[in-house]
């Protein structure tokens, strides 16, 4: 059984089509990748800044005994 050239015509560039699409995303990726780390490290500065200047927070250690906490 032959193969009928214009389906497979239609095949090959949705193939290319798919690929060029799968690359965009990749490189799309790995940027967002970049960022994402950058991101991270922005927001990791607040929060160690909130830790140091509350060194003996009630909130992080709460007392078992009070009475909202039962």
């Amino acid at each position: 059984m032959p193969l009928d050239p214009d389906r497979l015509r239609e095949a090959h560039e949705r193939a290319q089509s798919l690929s060029k699409r799968m690359d965009a995303l990749e490189r799309r990726r790995a940027e967002n990748e970049d960022d994402e780390d950058e991101d991270e490290d922005q927001l990791l500065d607040p929060a160690e800044e909130a830790m140091r200047a509350t060194p003996g927070s009630e909130l992080a250690n709460p007392d078992i005994n009070e009475p909202w906490f039962k």
